[in-house]
């Protein structure tokens, strides 16, 4: 079963479970269903088949989930825009990734070089086929950096670079159930926020999202402790904020921790792991390009290899490979310095229209 495939079957055979929680007001797998119906149905109607690269505006809220799923099983990538960058900023996305249309659950009163639709308020009986032939070359999302030093650049990921990715996660014993409750803290221009909507999507589990305008650490630790959420994917200064509290935070019921973004360190995760005893805590790496992560170290009682504090990036992923080249472009002996290289089904075809780059 494809990556599209198994996500509709999912959504379908958990109609009634939830499938998040946006502040503090639940909604189905039924719901999302409906949702992405409605938006599959303007999409095919109104978007040229040939315009594969459609902009979101992200949000915490059902429809911008389910935009993102009503793109994929349209055939068609999703862009995402944050309402509070700059105008300057997303209007050279939209140029960049050619988009013609912005889908948005909420009013956006920035002038974009698009049409901007709310998919709030789109008419008509959703849409309830099944997703449309599934190519694993398809471009699923494109992410674009800072561009901080010149023009932002595109990272394109694949349905077949994100299924790659979803079998490595469950290859280590990272699946998420239907039971689970899963921390989505991250803003969708950053790609951590993947894992933390996907995976549990793909296991029919509960998500609980950060509405806008509150202290992300602060409603972090409200989450946990009032839902007990069993799955925490967090970037490293998440704990350091909320080290003040670790005295009173004890919840037995988390069973994984995820780290990503930043260095870990080993005091403070030591600390970290009495607030959650009974949790398996993986630092992972990776950059944008290869799929989210694509290295992995598990951190317990017997496994605590670092260097001044800081926590080992670890192995590569299953599929994956990763290499130490020198300055010669050889690989790198034992002791030597080098960069680091990645290869397999997690790389990202290459930036979005930039050749030079690509040939880099």
């Amino acid at each position: 079963m494809t990556l599209l495939d198994h996500l509709f079957h999912t959504f379908q055979s958990h109609s009634s479970y939830n499938f998040l929680c946006d502040d503090e007001k639940f909604y189905t797998y039924g719901d999302l269903l409906e949702s992405i119906g409605k938006i599959r149905r303007y999409i095919r109607e109104s978007i040229a088949e040939e315009q594969k690269n459609v902009g979101i505006l992200a949000g915490t809220d059902i429809n911008t989930y389910a935009t993102i799923f009503a793109l994929w099983f349209e055939g068609k990538a999703y862009v995402p825009l944050l309402p509070t960058a700059p105008e300057d900023r997303n209007r050279t996305v939209v140029k960049e990734a050619g988009l013609s249309h912005v889908l948005a659950s909420r009013q956006f009163k920035q002038d974009l070089p698009a049409i901007v639709v709310n998919t709030n308020t789109l008419p008509g009986e959703p849409l309830q086929e099944a997703p449309v032939e599934y190519d694993p070359s398809r471009i699923a999302y494109i992410l674009f950096t800072s561009g901080t030093t010149g023009l932002p650049k595109g990272v394109q990921i694949s349905l077949g670079n994100l299924s790659a990715f979803i079998d490595a996660m469950i290859d280590l014993g990272h699946e998420i159930h239907d039971t689970d409750r899963v921390l989505q803290m991250f803003e969708l221009t950053f790609d951590f926020s993947v894992v933390s909507y996907v995976l549990p999507s793909y296991g029919g589990a509960c998500i609980y999202t950060i509405p806008e305008g509150e202290v992300k650490f602060n409603y972090a630790l409200d989450l946990l402790e009032e839902h007990h959420l069993t799955v925490l994917f967090l970037v490293p200064s998440v704990i350091t904020y909320l080290q003040m509290y670790f005295d009173d935070i004890n919840e037995p019921e988390t069973r994984l921790c995820s780290f990503c973004g930043e260095a870990l360190t080993l005091d403070i995760t030591n600390r970290w792991q009495k607030c959650i005893p009974n949790a398996r805590i993986i630092n992972f790496y990776g950059p944008t390009e290869d799929t989210v992560f694509c290295s992995y170290y598990d951190v317990n009682a017997d496994n605590q290899k670092n260097l001044n504090d800081v926590i080992s990036v670890g192995r590569a992923m299953k599929n994956g490979d990763m290499f130490i080249l020198n300055e010669n472009s050889e690989e790198a002996k034992a002791e030597e310095r080098g960069e680091l290289c990645l290869a397999g089904p997690q790389l990202s075809p290459g930036y979005w229209n930039n050749p030079e780059k690509n040939a880099e």
